[in-house]
């Protein structure tokens, strides 16, 4: 096996996840960013480097390294729930709730994205399908306590996180 610095991107791409489990995100976002630099076709990577900026409130930039990974793989559940995020943060909640959708696709028992999706309806307004998002979160993990608060926070009537 190769050692990572004969593979600059196994090393950056090490190095930035190091990083974001520090909470270091600024530094993560220069790891991911040298990881993408040796290998531009790496969504995983660019999947890393969106979810760092996510944490680092750059909710544009993140969305536009979730498209990134999209591009080069439109198949990984966890990219398109992150991109819905990024756009329940810039407001554009029906735009979420069509990212979440698609996660939801590629992976129905997703409870994480079947909670975001209940908080962009929530934020649209959109009780019922906000709750019955929270509920099949529910069924799928029923020890989900953020979507039992999100639910109970939706049946007052009030919206959810963005």
């Amino acid at each position: 096996m190769r050692n990572s610095m004969e593979n600059p991107k196994v090393h950056y791409y090490n190095e930035g996840l190091d990083f974001a489990n520090l909470g270091l995100y600024s530094d993560a976002v220069t790891s991911f960013d040298k990881a993408i630099f040796a290998r531009p076709d790496c969504a995983e990577a660019w999947r890393k480097r969106g979810s760092a900026l996510i944490s680092l409130d750059r909710y544009s930039d993140a969305l536009a390294s979730f498209d990134k990974a999209i591009a080069i793989n439109p198949e990984y559940a966890n990219t398109w729930n992150n991109r819905g995020v990024a756009l329940g943060h810039l407001g554009r909640h029906s735009e979420a709730v069509v990212s979440f959708d698609k996660a939801i696709a590629l992976s129905p028992g997703y409870a994480n994205a079947w909670n975001n999706r209940g908080n962009a309806y929530a934020r649209l307004g959109q009780r019922d399908y906000a709750v019955a998002s929270f509920n099949r979160a529910l069924d799928i993990d029923p020890g989900y306590t953020v979507a039992k608060q999100n639910r109970a926070t939706a049946l007052k009537g009030k919206p959810g996180p963005a």
